[in-house]
């Protein structure tokens, strides 16, 4: 898996830039993600979303929001997810809403990336 870290803001504590990449294969488990790119944008606030944007050619990176350039060595085509979450969001938390209205609950920013990234 490629990891793209975009860092408008630090990373909560303790969870560091370096945890990023085992938290997110410890979630894909045993499916097979060579090919995906996951993307992660921190940013201040508590808002937070994600979208599969399924098998692409790299020619379609523009409308990923979120994210800077595309790494040059990607595939003619690629899985990818993109995923923003803000800094600012206090643990634990039981009532994170999302785009949809719904309320999800998290321990830590581990678990919510997890959830976000699942």
């Amino acid at each position: 898996m490629r990891l793209l870290l975009y860092e408008q803001v630090t990373l909560p504590p303790p969870f560091t830039a370096q945890d990023l990449h085992p938290c997110l294969e410890r979630i894909a488990g045993d499916l097979d993600h060579r090919a995906l790119v996951t993307t992660v944008s921190i940013g201040s606030g508590t808002p937070w979303r994600a979208a599969s944007q399924g098998w692409k050619p790299p020619a379609d990176w523009a409308p990923i929001p979120d994210v800077a350039r595309l790494p040059k060595d990607v595939p003619p085509r690629f899985p990818c997810i993109a995923m923003r979450v803000g800094a600012d969001q206090p643990y634990p938390c039981t009532r994170c809403p999302d785009w949809y209205g719904w309320h999800w609950g998290f321990h830590g920013f581990a678990d919510h990336l997890a959830g976000v990234f699942a």
